[in-house]
């Protein structure tokens, strides 16, 4: 599909080698299929890769801004993204529904409003976005900008590891699907 660029915004950018508050541009892209409307994000340091070969904390500073950008995107007039639902898929994306609840810059927000489906890929222990809490002798926590009176959500039973897709399903009341009704069936089981 042909791209065009259709705006741009600035983000906040979250974590403790932040000294002074520093705004990632968001760059906003628009592609049309058939007669569905598509809007991709990016940002030339962080839109390069989602998976492998970095750390914790930088994997959470990209799903963090992917997740942002998109409620970013939905709350700007501009954009005219007026979604009926918003489907987020495995870890990457299980943000976006903790910063609908819990996010001072979200949680009033005509996006907050819109029911959110999580789809679980894959509930394997490697799938679902955990990360010690403490990397290089700093919190990962702080590059997600939220309140550290909702860490508990996070963190799994050590205290010592956030797990993404564990929030995203406490926080989700609209609803979280499978792939397959025999993955559903495997993971209710467990």
């Amino acid at each position: 599909v042909e791209l065009t660029r259709i705006g741009h915004f600035y983000l906040e950018d979250f974590g403790p080698a932040i000294d002074t508050v520093k705004q990632r541009m968001v760059e906003v892209f628009e592609a049309n299929l058939d007669n569905l409307r598509l809007l991709f994000v990016y940002n030339k340091e962080l839109s390069d890769r989602l998976y492998g070969g970095i750390s914790g904390g930088d994997l959470l500073k990209r799903s963090s801004f992917l997740s942002r950008a998109a409620l970013e995107i939905i709350n700007k007039d501009k954009y005219s993204c007026n979604p009926d639902f918003i489907l987020t898929h495995d870890w990457s994306t299980s943000l976006v529904r903790s910063y609908q609840m819990l996010s001072d810059n979200y949680k009033d927000s005509y996006a907050a409003t819109i029911p959110l489906v999580h789809i679980l890929h894959n509930a394997g222990i490697a799938y679902q976005g955990r990360f010690n809490l403490i990397e290089n002798e700093s919190s990962v926590w702080e590059n997600l900008g939220l309140d550290n009176r909702h860490l508990d959500v996070f963190l799994e039973g050590d205290e010592s590891t956030l797990n993404l897709s564990k929030a995203g399903c406490i926080l989700n009341s609209h609803g979280i699907m499978t792939v397959s009704r025999p993955y559903a069936n495997q993971l209710v089981s467990i």
